[in-house]
């Protein structure tokens, strides 16, 4: 629908500018025959017009005289006048109506025995002035479709216009000499010259009249209501006024260099409003001679165009610069690289950061968390760089900068500072788990490539990121655990019991070291997934809905895709997803049964049962531990693995 619309508004806009185009050039012309070409011109502009013709009546109908055509062949036009004036077309047009059709629609066909010379529609519109018709304009088209409404009205609009200047060519002599001076051309204003004003002023484009020192002498209502005042407001005050001052110079220069060989231009200028906004409007300014060649005055009809001018704005911004961060992007960034390699720019500091844990961030706690990371990081950094310096984004977690003319001493400096600042983020904001790893190189020597620095920051960015594993882990699984205690906070303490009761049963079953360090990490992140599930259904006092335990039946999925992005949680995700199995196959999410569950999922199974029934929760209270090992011993070998209840009652 949108681009229906703008291709209407396309349209619209483009027959408007034939109408206003049209109007300039016959104001300017007292010559017939060329104002009857401009005229045909204008209409094949239209794009729905594809032959015309224009012809005068005289005083009978018999005395009908082609003054113009363009597209139909002679013996084509000497034809079909005669059927394109029957009596039911010439009754229809005599009342002042327009009259369209198409050619398979007549009684009988026009042209040569039928032969329409590939024309499907025409109409025809009557030149009429104080009910007296001076001629027809007849066009048609060599499509079957109906001429659009808005066409009609430009047709019949240029139709009134050229019957006024018809009947004054005809009935005053003095209308022949139009070249005469503005002044006297004013004393002799018809009726005609009333409408065309009357025209103008409806028109929504801006429109004024002002002579060369730039006082105005005539605007219509759309230019009063555009700059928010009266008419009296504007008429004998400078055109100039409302530009702003740094365009003026610009307005003047391009008024100046119209004349006799180019008589009008386009220039886009802001203007000022009285409310103080500057917009943006698009002026196609038209010179007005005397008979002696001279500038009597500008007509200037002009369109706003600031939302173009922001959007292409918009567009040459994201062209350069990464949507999310507002930070250059790579494209630039390479751009800048190129630019930068000159010796000129030595030395030239190169930075290369990347940012840790984005994607499970993005995994457990949405892309919206995600994005607030990456906008933390670039805010950083454009904090602590100038802004000479070529700050971009140059991947999904990957920033870069380029410092022209800077030495390793300022460099490190800067990172120093990058730093500092991170870690005051991180203390004062515990849910944002910031942090870069950052590798820098300087090209001292014009020798050695830009690029070739840039490969040495990058080298050293992974070396410290792999520096920083362990600490990244332990920031990110941290932040996890607040997040998740901020919306379940039983489930916190709950996984560190669970955590202590797996260990029991593990070292009871005589698990080796490794297997017991994935068990404990297995069990102490078993409900991670919760994170990503609804908090009120976590929270709901009611008995939750066959559609609730579904909802909540997905942490499982959920906690093992974020421990499978994560590097120290990888080894583990496989258990996480299938901690809800059940012995008799009827678990979720995999419907595993027996020994195809993995041991470790076994155990956390029946350590997690075990202590959610002696908590309490928000839904009931705690049963005592006899009450839980009945339930549990009544699911062995359904729910858990007999196995396990076996060790559990032998260590709880």
């Amino acid at each position: 629908m949108d681009q229906k619309k703008q291709r209407f508004d396309r349209q619209t806009e483009h027959l408007l500018k034939i109408q206003r185009d049209l109007s300039i050039a016959l104001s300017s012309t007292g010559n017939l025959s060329e104002v009857l070409d401009l005229v045909l011109v204008a209409l094949f502009q239209t794009g729905s017009v594809d032959a015309g013709c224009i012809y005068f009546f005289g005083d009978t109908l018999e005395d009908i005289a082609l003054e113009s055509s363009k597209g139909f062949s002679p013996a084509f036009i000497a034809t079909a006048r005669r059927d394109l004036f029957e009596k039911e077309i010439f009754s229809h047009i005599s009342s002042g109506n327009s009259f369209y059709s198409s050619f398979d629609k007549m009684k009988s066909p026009l042209g040569l025995h039928g032969k329409t010379e590939g024309m499907k529609s025409f109409g025809i519109i009557p030149f009429l002035y104080e009910k007296k018709i001076l001629g027809t304009l007849s066009i048609a088209s060599r499509s079957e479709e109906k001429i659009p409404p808005r066409h009609r009205l430009v047709f019949e609009t240029i139709a009134a216009r050229l019957a006024g200047i018809i009947y004054k060519v005809r009935s005053e002599d003095s209308l022949k000499r139009r070249n005469r001076t503005l002044e006297n051309l004013n004393s002799k204003i018809t009726i005609e010259e009333q409408r065309y004003r009357s025209i103008v002023e409806d028109l929504t484009d801006i429109i004024s009249r002002f002579r060369p020192d730039g006082t105005i002498t005539f605007i219509n209502n759309a230019y009063s209501s555009y700059f928010q005042g009266n008419k009296q407001d504007f008429i004998g005050k400078s055109h100039f006024l409302a530009i702003l001052d740094d365009d003026k110079e610009k307005a003047i220069r391009h008024l100046n260099s119209l004349g006799k060989h180019k008589p009008f231009g386009n220039i886009e200028l802001r203007v000022i409003l009285p409310d103080g906004k500057i917009r943006w409007v698009d002026w196609t300014d038209r010179a007005i001679f005397t008979d002696n060649s001279v500038i009597a005055e500008y007509q200037s009809v002009g369109r706003d165009i600031t939302d173009k001018k922001e959007l292409q704005e918009k567009l040459e911004f994201l062209g350069m610069h990464d949507a999310l961060t507002g930070l250059y992007n790579r494209a630039y960034f390479d751009e800048q690289i190129k630019r930068l390699s000159s010796s000129r720019f030595l030395p030239v500091g190169v930075v290369v950061c990347d940012l840790n844990g984005l994607k499970i961030v993005n995994d457990a706690l949405g892309h919206q968390k995600g994005d607030l990371l990456l906008s933390s990081a670039s805010t950083v950094l454009k904090q602590c760089f100038r802004d000479t310096d070529i700050v971009a984004r140059i991947g999904g977690d990957e920033f870069a900068v380029i410092l022209p003319c800077t030495g390793e001493k300022s460099l490190l400096h800067s990172i120093d500072r990058i730093r500092k600042m991170i870690k005051d983020i991180r203390d004062n904001n515990p849910d944002i788990p910031l942090s870069l790893a950052i590798g820098y190189a300087v090209r001292i020597k014009s020798n050695v490539t830009l690029e070739s620095s840039f490969s040495e920051a990058d080298d050293r960015m992974y070396h410290e990121k792999e520096i920083q594993r362990d600490f990244t882990r332990g920031l990110v699984l941290t932040t996890l655990m607040h997040e998740l205690s901020k919306i379940d906070e039983y489930r916190a303490t709950h996984m560190l019991r669970v955590r202590d009761l797996s260990l029991s049963i593990g070292r009871a079953l005589s698990l080796n070291e490794h297997e017991l360090e994935k068990l404990q990490l297995a069990s102490r992140y078993h409900d991670i997934g919760m994170i990503g599930v609804d908090i009120k259904l976590i929270n709901k006092a009611d008995p939750l809905t066959v559609e609730d335990h579904e909802n909540i039946k997905r942490h499982p999925e959920i906690g093992s895709r974020i421990a499978e992005a994560h590097p120290f949680l990888r080894d583990i995700s496989d258990v996480i997803l299938k901690h809800h199995e059940w012995w008799n196959g009827k678990g979720y999410p995999k419907e595993l049964a027996g020994d195809d569950i993995p041991l470790l999922a076994r155990i956390i199974t029946v350590a997690d049962a075990f202590d959610s029934m002696t908590n309490n929760q928000y839904y009931r209270t705690a049963l005592s531990r006899e009450e839980a090992f009945a339930v549990i011993q009544s699911q062995a070998g359904l729910q858990f693995d007999p196995a396990m209840v076996e060790v559990l009652f032998s260590i709880a």
